[in-house]
């Protein structure tokens, strides 16, 4: 599966259910990117936070099994690009576990692997992070996904 965001003509609207989130986890993205704002500097050209992204505010979940347990974990998107999934979330992941995320941006669940490339705390009991799309989503037999709508 290929995820496609900003891609083509500029979307009306993007996916938004900030709202259906729970106040705690709306106050810790509000300061995630009143901090961010307040301290931008010059952007990187490699650094996949420059890359082309869209909001989007969906509650989700990552998926695995470790040492023969489930593990789930929820988690808050922020916003995506093609290759990478912005989020918070009350739990503290390790860069490179692979997670399958499970969300429902419209009517149709979607299911995507992927990796997780950076988690790290900004506010006590919240961390920010970023998740890479495994390369096997590219690869399988389904149409693009297209988020922004």
């Amino acid at each position: 599966m290929e995820l496609l965001a900003g891609q083509g003509s500029p979307p009306s609207r993007c996916l938004d259910l900030e709202q259906t989130w729970p106040l705690d986890a709306r106050m810790a993205l509000y300061l995630l990117e009143s901090e961010t704002t307040e301290t931008s500097q010059p952007a990187r050209t490699a650094s996949p936070r420059n890359l082309a992204r869209t909001a989007c505010r969906v509650r989700a979940k990552l998926v695995r099994v470790c040492d023969g347990r489930p593990e789930c974990v929820e988690m808050f998107v922020r916003d995506l690009s093609v290759g990478h999934i912005g989020f918070v979330c009350t739990s503290p992941l390790q860069c490179g576990d692979e997670y399958q995320l499970n969300f429902t941006p419209s009517d149709l669940p979607v299911q995507i692997s992927c990796v997780v490339g950076r988690c790290r705390g900004f506010i006590d009991g919240w961390n920010e992070g970023v998740l890479h799309l495994h390369a096997a989503n590219a690869q399988a037999n389904q149409a693009p996904l297209r988020l922004a709508v």
